[in-house]
């Protein structure tokens, strides 16, 4: 009879070992319903900045007008009714906007060349540009 006893804790024993939760822990991650899917993303374009300027100074003595941009300076000589027209709003940006449309002609148009000015005869056109162009490496160009 003993011996059925210890068979029967023997045998309890061993289902009860095999039924029983292993000691490490695993959690199940269950997800219900529907995710969105994540498609590959390509990189935006990057733009980069872009910047041009040019500085505009009139000389009313003279009737000259300046443009400067970096290291240049470009000398316009105004007409009589430019001369005039220079004192509005409307007629100043004429002014401007004709001036970079004359320079841009230049740069673009390789079969023309601009006319380089000597320091003394920005000086003799007019002290005010001279006193600008007149920086180390400044090259001073006549539109007209």
């Amino acid at each position: 009879m003993i011996f059925t006893i210890i068979l029967c804790c023997m045998v309890g024993q061993y289902f009860a070992a095999t039924t029983m939760n292993p000691t490490t822990k695993h959690h199940a991650h269950h997800h219900t319903g529907t995710h969105p899917t994540h498609a590959h993303r390509t990189r935006p374009t990057v733009e980069h900045w872009v910047s041009d300027s040019f500085v505009f100074r009139y000389d009313p003595n003279t009737h000259l007008m300046l443009a400067s941009q970096h290291q240049k300076c470009f000398i316009y000589t105004m007409n009589g009714q430019e001369s005039t027209e220079v004192h509005t709003p409307h007629g100043l940006h004429e002014l401007e906007k004709s001036i970079i449309t004359i320079i841009d002609a230049y740069i673009y148009d390789t079969s023309r060349t601009f006319i380089t000015m000597s320091q003394d005869a920005v000086m003799a056109a007019s002290k005010t540009f001279a006193h600008l162009c007149n920086k180390n490496g400044t090259t001073t160009f006549k539109l007209n």
